[in-house]
């Protein structure tokens, strides 16, 4: 395809995509999405909000640079507190 995306669906059924890119030589990210998840979690789960911020950080570590923040002090901090 043009944008160098590639899908394939393995023999159990799992869908996976991938793309070849330049950005970081040496460097893979594997992402891994499951139906549900931490977004879903009911209140009485995790009272103190724990699944919304462990969702809130991800979405934070996948944006980038954020404000005065470069993309590299946003990802050293979404990697300590993960």
């Amino acid at each position: 395809s043009m944008t160098g995306i590639v899908q394939k669906k393995l023999s159990n059924g799992i869908s996976v995509n991938y793309c070849k890119t330049d950005n970081e030589p040496q460097a893979a990210m594997i992402r891994v999405v499951a139906s549900g998840g931490r977004g879903i979690e009911k209140p009485l789960a995790a009272t103190n909000g724990l699944g919304s911020v462990a969702l809130g950080t991800r979405a934070l570590s996948e944006v980038g640079a954020i404000g005065e923040w470069e993309r590299q002090q946003v990802e050293l901090f979404c990697v300590s507190n993960l």
